[in-house]
């Protein structure tokens, strides 16, 4: 059994080889895109050392190929024979074998799917997604990850922005390897089924579970063997239904926190119509967004914090910015609907981390209209 977690971003690692420093110096992490008439290199930014050049970090944002390198994971398996399952769309599951791609569905749907496992390896999707879309508590979960996690056969892959808060501690303790893909190779002038620059090349960076490095493998995605694994699955649907394969405009009535989120939409459109609120369906950064203002809907946790461990307000910073308009986060507590500013201050405290709104300033609608 081996239990492995892909991350895009790691804190503290080591690397007593020197050999990410040397691939760092040669320009491995530059990023390459064709733009339809050469090849552009950039700094990706990712990846920083300390002074001795072996105290490290890699950070990035989504869209970093970690669904990439989960179907990498999946096809190398079943090439060996193994049993695939996961709670992505995958044409090498036993239930979408000889099923035309529009017909696939995930193998694995909710917790009791994953307690039957066996004999198989598992290829789980965004660990902090599931459990909340699951509607399951994470102590169950990790139970069940860790009663797998001592099967012989059963093998576990899943996927996680953050180690620190979307990846359980007793789940943390179990994980034998770390992954970290890099997408070195782009091209601007095709999309990819989740509205990225199609991916050329990918390099995956592995650590073991003391996020001690020990080495790295690239993958050539325009091989026949990688075009094989960028048509073997399907990002437009996971067991989290953030987005619902077929017609993207339909609402994503199963995704977690979409009742929510349309709650808010109502309640924007009853107390200012006099404004055009759309509602984005998890197509964009944001999910509700007018011609002034960019609104992301929180949940509140049982401490009263906002659940946003999972967001990147760098990202929202950033978007809101280029749209000309103000960004804020909307929660809904005991005095009903707030608001709150997201800026470079909101984004230092965030840190990955849920937001205590305890002494925080927080608006009304008229406030900020």
């Amino acid at each position: 059994m081996t239990l492995k977690i892909i991350v895009g971003t790691l804190f503290d690692i080591t690397d007593p080889t020197g050999e990410l420093l040397s691939l760092y110096q040669n320009g491995v992490f530059l990023k390459q895109v064709w733009n339809g008439t050469e090849w552009k290199s950039y700094n990706s930014g990712i990846i920083s050392f300390d002074h001795t050049g072996t105290k490290i970090n890699v950070v990035q944002e989504t869209g970093a190929g970690k669904t990439v390198l989960l179907a990498i994971f999946a096809y190398r398996a079943h090439k060996r024979g193994r049993h695939i399952a996961g709670n992505l769309k995958i044409g090498w599951t036993e239930n979408n074998k000889g099923k035309d791609k529009e017909d696939w569905k995930p193998a694995i749907r909710c917790i009791a799917d994953l307690e039957n496992a066996n004999n198989v390896d598992l290829e789980i999707d965004d660990i902090y997604g599931t459990i909340t879309a699951w509607n399951c508590e994470e102590a169950d979960f990790i139970r069940t990850a860790a009663l797998l996690a001592r099967k012989s056969f059963v093998n576990i892959n899943f996927t996680a922005q953050f180690t620190t808060n979307q990846i359980p501690p007793d789940l943390r303790r179990i994980t034998g390897e770390y992954h970290i893909p890099f997408i070195r190779c782009l091209d601007a002038t095709r999309k990819s089924p989740d509205g990225h620059n199609f991916p050329l090349e990918i390099i995956d960076l592995r650590f073991n579970g003391f996020f001690q490095y020990k080495g790295y493998k690239v993958y050539d995605l325009q091989s026949e063997t990688g075009l094989e694994v960028l048509n073997g699955y399907d990002t437009l649907e996971v067991s989290t239904v953030l987005k619902i394969g077929g017609n993207m405009e339909e609402p994503r009535q199963d995704a977690p926190g979409f009742k929510t989120e349309l709650e808010a939409f109502e309640y924007l459109c009853k107390e200012a119509p006099e404004i055009e609120w759309k509602h984005l369906n998890g197509k964009e950064v944001f999910d509700i967004q007018s011609d002034i203002i960019a609104i992301d809907v929180c949940g509140l946790n049982c401490n009263g914090d906002l659940n946003c461990s999972h967001k990147n307000l760098r990202k929202h910073i950033t978007a809101a910015k280029k749209l000309g308009i103000k960004p804020f986060l909307m929660f809904k507590g005991p005095a009903g609907w707030k608001f709150v500013k997201i800026n470079n201050s909101l984004d230092q405290r965030h840190r990955g981390e849920n937001i205590d709104t305890w002494n925080m300033k927080t608006f009304q609608l008229k406030d900020i209209l």
